[in-house]
């Protein structure tokens, strides 16, 4: 079922399961050891979303308030992210494909991370922040 209900406050990496652009992609390493010391191991979901099943995906996806993902097929489970959550995408300077549909979103902010910044923990994690209060925003029982 889907509703209006206050999100948890998960913060989503989806692993690059079976990417075709394996120099292009990142696994987020620091990036979820950094969200994982900031906010506690049981906020954070790491998964492979091949992996998972059309409903767990949905399922997770509408539970989490920040979605951090490579561009490409392994981020279109954020259809399902709830209203005032926020995707992070890994792009790659050329690759407009995704920019259309995210642009339009009105439900949701779109954070586009570039090459040079997916090593920067820090500027990441205050982007996760902000994200964060973003969220709050929308849900008074959200919590952080």
């Amino acid at each position: 079922e889907i509703n209006d209900k206050t999100p948890q406050t998960y913060i989503t990496f989806s692993l690059p399961g079976g990417s075709s652009r394996p120099g292009e992609v990142s696994f987020f390493e620091n990036f979820i050891f950094a969200a994982r010391e900031r906010y506690g191991a049981n906020r954070i979901r790491v998964e492979d979303m091949a992996n998972l099943s059309f409903k767990e995906q949905a399922e997770l996806t509408m539970d989490t308030a920040v979605y951090v993902s490579n561009h490409g097929g392994g981020s279109s489970s954020s259809i399902f992210l709830p209203k005032g959550s926020s995707v992070l995408l890994y792009h790659t300077p050329n690759l407009k494909r995704d920019r259309i549909y995210y642009e339009t979103l009105s439900y949701l902010q779109t954070v586009w991370v570039p090459l040079e910044d997916r090593n920067n923990t820090m500027k990441l994690m205050g982007v996760v922040e902000a994200a964060l209060e973003t969220t709050s925003g929308f849900y008074p029982d959200f919590s952080m």
